[in-house]
């Protein structure tokens, strides 16, 4: 399969509209991960394009708080949803 952009992924999946205003902090798992590093996070109803950090490699379905600095971390499975400030 050839690379897959975020921008598709989004055509390919109407039902979550990207919300280019997505709030910071906020938690949401990863619905996607592109090849070029960018990633999409569930925000509920919406989307959020979220581009790398270089202390994170986030997959799909894992669970991540990004802070009020936007900074992202993982939220380890099994473990209550975290603060993200």
């Amino acid at each position: 399969m050839g690379q897959q952009w975020i921008e598709q992924w989004l055509i390919d999946h109407p039902n979550l509209a990207e919300r280019k205003d997505a709030p910071t902090p906020s938690i949401g798992n990863v619905l996607f991960v592109a090849e070029d590093g960018r990633w999409v996070q569930n925000l509920g109803q919406f989307a959020a394009i979220r581009h790398p950090d270089v202390d994170v490699v986030v997959h799909v379905g894992d669970e991540i708080a990004i802070d009020k600095n936007g900074k992202a971390k993982i939220i380890p499975k099994g473990v209550g949803k975290g603060r993200a400030d």
